[in-house]
């Protein structure tokens, strides 16, 4: 299997540059979809425009010989994406001197590095200048990045570090209120990635809400909101056999956002005591419990049911309104 490796790091790597990626414009991003119909990489942005990556990997002992001449493919693959709607192209590679050993030092020798074409040293430029006027390309450089990101297939502990430092970057935002898991946070992106390449409708995309709202339900399964008033064998019943409607309901960004703003008004005449929560669940269940089929829930299961997922929605409250904060997910 050793002939395969290179190609298998390739996707490896495509991946992980889409994470990487996604959290540098997370702000901007609509949806995006890695293998898509012009690119390796492809980002839908809110204003409608488009940021195109192509991803190449390199082996650490070819990357001398070879940097140059990936490079220059990349160029003509971008090229060839470039268009009206295109506000980016970006040249995502694990080469820390992405044009070879007579790339100029003063741009680039990082393991997690973003420049652009704008900031580039004069002589950088003129690498990139003379490709594009050799090969005829119609790039606008203007558009153009550049995109370190270490990979490493004998140190994939540094490569995961990496990528865990982008995803940190966004988590820290939310301040030190939880203990996040990076390793599981990846996986569950790494899974939807993959998933979305399977579908060969090529139109296809991962929403930026569906990101957000995995990150969400990893929070929810991770804290203990308190259940007082329910019965400790019924709530675990209920819990086993709804998991996966619990999860369903607790990312819905409509029943949870119409949830915190009742919440909110709920509150305006109270006094916020540590039983709030709690008093407001218990008056309240009912409103929100049409959304399941009573023909064939019991009472108490409907009961606890709809408790369980207004507890946990309310008990994050505050870390769903901050990621939809850092995320630029507007209501």
């Amino acid at each position: 299997m050793s002939n395969a490796t290179p190609v298998q790091n390739g996707f490896l790597f495509q991946d992980c540059s889409a994470i990487v990626l996604f959290f540098d414009h997370i702000k901007d991003v609509k949806s995006f979809r890695v293998e898509g119909q012009k690119e390796d990489i492809e980002f839908e942005l809110n204003d409608g425009s488009f940021i195109y990556s192509q991803s190449k990997y390199c082996s650490k002992d070819l990357q001398k010989t070879k940097a140059k001449s990936i490079f220059q493919d990349a160029l003509r693959t971008l090229s060839l994406a470039d268009s009206e709607k295109c506000s980016g192209l970006v040249y995502t590679t694990n080469i820390i001197l992405p044009f070879g050993p007579k790339t100029p030092s003063v741009d680039f020798g990082h393991h997690d590095y973003c420049i652009d074409y704008s900031n580039l040293s004069q002589d950088s430029k003129n690498i990139i200048d003379s490709i594009i006027e050799t090969k005829q390309l119609l790039l606008d450089r203007s558009k153009l990045s550049i995109r370190i990101i270490a990979f490493q297939e004998s140190d994939l502990q540094h490569t995961n570090s990496v990528v865990y430092q982008n995803i940190n970057r966004f988590l820290n935002k939310l301040g030190n209120r939880f203990r996040f898991d990076e390793e599981k946070i990846m996986s569950l992106f790494m899974d939807i990635i993959s998933y979305n390449k399977n579908n060969r409708d090529l139109s296809a995309q991962i929403s930026k809400h569906n990101i957000i709202w995995i990150l969400i339900d990893y929070l929810m399964s991770t804290v203990d909101p308190g259940f007082d008033h329910l019965d400790p064998a019924l709530r675990y019943e209920v819990e086993s056999k709804y998991e996966e409607l619990i999860s369903i309901y607790v990312e819905r960004i409509q029943y949870t956002t119409a949830i915190l703003y009742d919440y909110k008004e709920w509150c305006k005449d109270r006094s916020i005591t540590a039983e709030t929560v709690q008093d407001f669940v218990t008056t309240n269940w009912k409103h929100y419990s049409s959304e399941f089929d009573s023909d064939t829930i019991d009472f108490e299961t409907l009961k606890a049911l709809t408790i369980i997922i207004l507890s946990k929605i309310l008990t994050l409250r505050y870390i769903i309104e901050d990621i939809k904060g850092v995320a630029g997910i507007v209501d």
